[in-house]
């Protein structure tokens, strides 16, 4: 519809409200007392037939004389109202969600007390909440946070312990030692002496007490025992075990008659005679009328024998590491 479309006598300018206009409600009147019935004039059908073509104008609708039905589809049009948005105004769906992210809900009372609760609980070792700060180096509370003061002065007071065992460790224990641990312990700022290839980028401090090059081999004290020397430069030579080798002789001799032999003992071995053995020529007489000897070496039997001039004692094993910082 279209309320400004009237009868050819219509006026062409808006109707001005009516001076003698005053609040109230319509009556019919009453002829017995000399009462009128209320007077519906020019200004009235205007206010009424601009609110409903302002409403008909707000649905998006242009206003048609001919059709009777367009306030009904605006009323269709505006009250089917969007859902909001942080940029649009709307109808809003309500969440009791406290952990909703949605730009389009509202929560419920029940989750702003949800919220309030769980921002005014305090913490624990076992929950999120407020926290108290505390500035001591020593509490042991379990509900209290430390604040970046006792943080730095516990980092200062570590630092200055760390640099203090450093210091007593590098003149109790200076690096490049050796130690014998009864197991493998891997203790720290220690290297086991495997065999192991190690370099000067690694341990610094190690290559330059040392004085070795760019790279040295440790040695591999696995079944060794450590053997002393004077020389600085006489450590980690290698010397494989053994036992001295034990020789001996027996035989006889031809004197210078050719007719009697003499016995004669040399090592391991001897005779009880003091100018040796002397024996008829038969039946010792050797057969190519030489001398003749019975020979004895311990390490015909095992190659231990003679390769060294020690003996293996009774021993307890250890696990050797030398200080590399």
């Amino acid at each position: 519809m279209d309320s400004r479309y009237l009868s050819a006598d219509a006026s062409a300018s808006i109707p001005s409200p009516d001076d003698a206009l005053a609040q109230g409600f319509p009556t019919e009147g009453n002829t017995d007392l000399g009462v009128l019935a209320t007077r519906i004039g020019a200004w009235w059908f205007y206010q009424v037939g601009e609110e409903i073509r302002n409403c008909i104008i707000a649905a998006g609708i242009t206003p048609d004389k001919t059709k009777v039905n367009q306030l009904a589809q605006a009323i269709r049009i505006l009250c089917d109202i969007p859902f909001a948005s942080t940029s649009v105004f709307g109808k809003v769906k309500l969440s009791n969600n406290v952990n909703d992210t949605a730009q389009n809900t509202a929560p419920t009372s029940f989750a702003l007390s949800q919220t309030w609760a769980e921002a005014t609980r305090d913490a624990s070792l076992s929950a999120k909440g407020r926290v108290k700060l505390v500035n001591s180096v020593s509490s042991t509370s379990t509900s209290e946070a430390a604040t970046p003061n006792s943080v730095k002065v516990a980092y200062d007071k570590g630092v200055d312990a760390y640099n203090l065992a450093a210091s007593h460790n590098a003149h109790l224990v200076p690096v490049g030692a050796v130690a014998m641990f009864l197991r493998g312990c891997n203790p720290s700022g220690w290297l086991p002496l495997n065999g192991q290839t190690i370099t000067r980028s690694q341990f610094p401090v190690l290559f330059s007490a040392m004085g070795w090059g760019e790279s040295y081999t440790l040695p591999n004290m696995d079944g060794r025992f450590p053997e002393g020397k004077q020389t600085y430069a006489g450590g980690g030579i290698y010397r494989s075990a053994g036992l001295p080798n034990i020789t001996a002789s027996f035989g006889r001799e031809a004197l210078a008659s050719g007719a009697i032999f003499n016995g004669r003992a040399t090592g391991a071995m001897y005779d009880q005679s003091a100018g040796g053995m002397h024996l008829a020529v038969s039946p010792w007489a050797p057969a190519n009328n030489g001398n003749e000897r019975t020979y004895f070496d311990a390490s015909r039997s095992s190659s231990v024998y003679g390769n060294s001039n020690t003996v293996q004692p009774n021993s307890v094993t250890f696990v050797f590491y030398i200080k590399v910082i």
